[in-house]
C-alpha cells in the first residue's frame, strides 16, 4: 500500500520506527505532488504541509482545493499529535487545523484522551488509538557509567534530564524551582536545549555583535550542578545524556503529546510529567509521578517522588505494558488500519 504524506520527511524518528517494520510504502512529498493512485493520504502536523513556515491566505486556499480533490480519490487519515502549533498560532493556522479535521475520514490518536475529545466533535469520522512507538532503533543505549565517564559525571551523582526544547520562561522556571528543592549535594540537572530569550536582536548593531554573543558559555562559568546548552543535540550526544541520567523531567504546561515520554521509556528511566492530554494517560499506565503544571507545589512533590522511587528501587516497568509501544506492534496496527480504510474506497 502506497501512502502519501504531504510534507517533506524531517529528522523526526517517529516515522523511522514505524517504517522499519511496516509493509506499507511511505511517500513524503510536497502536497501539490499528490496523484490519484494514492488510496491513503496521511496528515500529521498540519503546519508541516507548509514546511513549518508562515503561509498566506492564497497558499491556504490552494491547499484547501488540493484537499478537496484528494477526497474524490483517497481516504484522509489524520494522526493527531497536537491541538495547535508549539510556536506562532494565528487565524491561518486555526483554519488549517479545522480544514484537516473537518475533512478527515479517520483520526489516529496517540491516546484515549484525544480520541474522546475528537469523537465528540467529529462524529462522522472513525477514531482509533495507535500508540507512539518507542525509539528502539533510533538511539543507542550506553552503559550508564560508561556514559557518565564520557560526560565527566561522577558515578554517584543524581542526574535529572529535561531532554526536549524548553520553549518559554515558564517551563524554564518550572525546572529550576523543582530542581532546587532536591536535597542532594551531588545532584546534576541536564537541559540540552534550554530556553534563551535573544534580546540582542532588538539592539542596533546586532549583526556586528552576533558572533560575540553566540559564543558558547564555558563550563567553568557554570555552577557544576547544571549542564545547559541551547541547541538541538545529535543522536549520539542525546543518547549519552539519556544513558547517564536517572530521571526524565517533562516540564510542559499545555500539551497533548510528548515524544520525550517514549524516549524515557526507551531508556527505562523514571519519568515525571504533567497531567496534560495523553501524557497523563501514559504516565498512569507505568505508575510514574504526575504533576499539575500550574502548581509549583505539585511539580516539586512529583520530582521528589521520582527521586524516592529511584532511591528505593521499587519501580519496575511491566513488559506487558510496553508491548503496545513496540515499533513492530505499532507498525502492524497502522498497516491493518490502512488496509481496512483503503478497502472502503
Amino acid at each position: 500500500m502506497k501512502i502519501f504524506l504531504p510534507f517533506p520527511k524531517d529528522a523526526n524518528n517517529y516515522f523511522d520506527e514505524i517504517i522499519k517494520y511496516s509493509k506499507s510504502e511511505f511517500v513524503f512529498d510536497h502536497y501539490q505532488n499528490y496523484d490519484s493512485s494514492f488510496k491513503i493520504v496521511n496528515i500529521h502536523w498540519p503546519e508541516s504541509i507548509f514546511n513549518w513556515k508562515l503561509f498566506s491566505v492564497e497558499e491556504l486556499n490552494n491547499f484547501e482545493r488540493a484537499l478537496l480533490d484528494w477526497k474524490k480519490h483517497s481516504k484522509i487519515i489524520y494522526t493527531v499529535h497536537n491541538l495547535k502549533p508549539h510556536g506562532e498560532f494565528n487565524v491561518h493556522h486555526e483554519r488549517l487545523y479545522q480544514l484537516i479535521a473537518e475533512n478527515a475520514d479517520v483520526f489516529v490518536h496517540l491516546g484515549e484522551y484525544s480520541k474522546e475529545m475528537f469523537q465528540r466533535q467529529f462524529k462522522n469520522a472513525s477514531h482509533c488509538v495507535i500508540r507512539h512507538p518507542l525509539y528502539s532503533n533510533s538511539f543507542s543505549i550506553f552503559d550508564k557509567y560508561e556514559a557518565r565517564n564520557l560526560l565527566k559525571i561522577k558515578n554517584d551523582a543524581l542526574v535529572i534530564i529535561a531532554p526536549g526544547k524548553i520553549r518559554n520562561k515558564a517551563e524554564k522556571k518550572m525546572i529550576l524551582k523543582a530542581f532546587g528543592t532536591i536535597r542532594n549535594r551531588k545532584k546534576i540537572l541536564i537541559v540540552p536545549n534550554m530556553y534563551k530569550k535573544n534580546i540582542w536582536r532588538k539592539l542596533p548593531g546586532y549583526y556586528k555583535l552576533k558572533k560575540i554573543f553566540n559564543r558558547p558559555i564555558l563550563k567553568k562559568n557554570l555552577n557544576p550542578s547544571y549542564f545547559f546548552d541551547y541547541r538541538f543535540k545529535s543522536h549520539e550526544e542525546l543518547a549519552l545524556m539519556m544513558s547517564a541520567s536517572d530521571i526524565v523531567f517533562i516540564p510542559r504546561i499545555e500539551i497533548l503529546n510528548s515524544g520525550n515520554v517514549f524516549l524515557g521509556l526507551t531508556y527505562d528511566k523514571i519519568i515525571i510529567g504533567p497531567d496534560q492530554g495523553n501524557i497523563k494517560e501514559h504516565l498512569e499506565i507505568f505508575d510514574f509521578p504526575i504533576f499539575n503544571p500550574y502548581s509549583t507545589k505539585s511539580v516539586k512533590k512529583a520530582l521528589r517522588d521520582g527521586v524516592d522511587c529511584l532511591e528505593k528501587k521499587n519501580h519496575k516497568i511491566q513488559a506487558i505494558d510496553l508491548e503496545p509501544f513496540f515499533p513492530v506492534n505499532v507498525a502492524a496496527k497502522f498497516d491493518d488500519l490502512v488496509n481496512k480504510t483503503a478497502s472502503e474506497i
